[in-house]
């Protein structure tokens, strides 16, 4: 089942899609690309909202689409990407914002250096909460922060994933690939806000990981979405 596990097409929750309009275009895209099964992932910020209110924010929007989904549309799931805080190490809500059905939590990272402080305020999260963690587009982060500090990161027990665009660039490709190979990052999303980003869904980004990380390593990527909706514990998704 071809899966993207992070998109932003819930209308008027984030800076995604702002209206309807702009939701039916993105699951347009999808369905034309393929797509089977979709995660919704509005983001939380933890300093401007809290977990109750998002989560009657998230489900408000989706009613608010429902009753404009057609047939052929991939079937939505709810995720949140939710931006770290160290007020989460002690929240009792975490679980709340994982993808539904899972203990899996869609980690973002500040856009800035990534410290010992902020590494082991992720370690906390990994160590002391029932919560599985996936951090998002783990490649971007190499534009605030050292390889080093990147891969302190992802040695924790945790997984990542790979935006669909950086496959598009020569320069995001290289380090894209580099991450899947080192097996750092184990899924693909789209990221997809609106028509206007650039953002490309996940079948773009097939030829370019067959031919460099190898043959079936795609069809390797969706079965990884299969463990992820079954719940499975991260080292049998590495």
């Amino acid at each position: 089942m071809i899966t993207d596990i992070h998109c932003h097409c819930l209308p008027g929750i984030d800076d995604g899609a702002q209206d309807i309009k702009t939701s039916k275009q993105i699951l347009d895209t999808m369905r034309d690309n393929g797509i089977e099964r979709l995660v919704c992932t509005p983001h939380f910020y933890p300093h401007e909202n809290t977990i109750e209110r998002f989560v009657t924010n998230r489900s408000n929007a989706y009613e608010s689409l429902k009753q404009h989904l057609e047939a052929g549309y991939p079937k939505l799931y709810f995720g949140a990407e939710v931006l770290f805080s160290r007020s989460l190490i002690d929240n009792p809500k975490l679980h709340d914002l994982c993808l539904e059905g899972t203990d899996y939590l869609f980690l973002e990272m500040p856009y800035k250096k990534l410290t010992s402080q902020i590494i082991r305020g992720v370690e906390q999260i990994v160590d002391n909460m029932e919560v599985k963690v996936l951090i998002v587009h783990i490649e971007r982060y190499l534009n605030f922060t050292s390889w080093e500090s990147l891969m302190e990161l992802m040695s924790l027990d945790v997984l990542g994933q790979i935006n669909a665009k950086s496959l598009m660039s020569m320069r995001s490709r290289k380090y894209a690939i580099k991450l899947f190979d080192g097996n750092y990052a184990q899924f693909l999303g789209s990221d997809m806000h609106n028509m206007t980003r650039g953002d490309v869904t996940v079948n773009n980004a097939e030829k370019y990981v067959e031919k460099k990380v190898g043959k079936g390593f795609y069809k390797h990527i969706m079965h990884n979405c299969d463990k992820l909706f079954a719940n499975k514990d991260i080292y049998d998704i590495r």
